[in-house]
């Protein structure tokens, strides 16, 4: 006779481990688009120690282990350099002319706001 507790079954699989075969099987190159005369844009670069206030984002084990590997073809081990470059890249591509500039306000009324 068996215990009389049974153990639960796990929710989600364990994600399955990535194996790099070549440095080049996987290169990123962007999306081309023509640019029309772009306007020169701030520069900010986003220091992070103990005198800002950060906060943790919970994620599942496969995006970050992705994530992870994101920053291993971009050169780059902080986590946040890689989230702020995804977030570029998404406010330029994805979004629409009036959707970016509406983003940037905010943001901007955000980070006035903490200071």
């Amino acid at each position: 006779m068996s215990g009389l507790i049974k153990k639960k079954k796990p929710l989600m699989e364990p994600p399955a481990p990535v194996k790099k075969t070549q440095e080049e099987d996987f290169a990123y190159t962007g999306p081309t688009k023509v640019a029309e005369q772009e306007k020169p844009s701030k520069l900010t670069t986003n220091n992070v120690g103990k005198k800002n206030s950060t906060k943790s984002i919970k994620v599942p084990a496969v995006i970050h282990s992705e994530l992870n590997l994101l920053g291993s073809f971009m050169d780059e081990n902080k986590t946040y350099a890689i989230l702020q470059k995804l977030i570029d890249s998404y406010v330029k591509n994805e979004l629409t002319d009036r959707q970016q500039r509406q983003f940037e306000f905010m943001v901007e009324a955000f980070n006035n706001e903490e200071n």
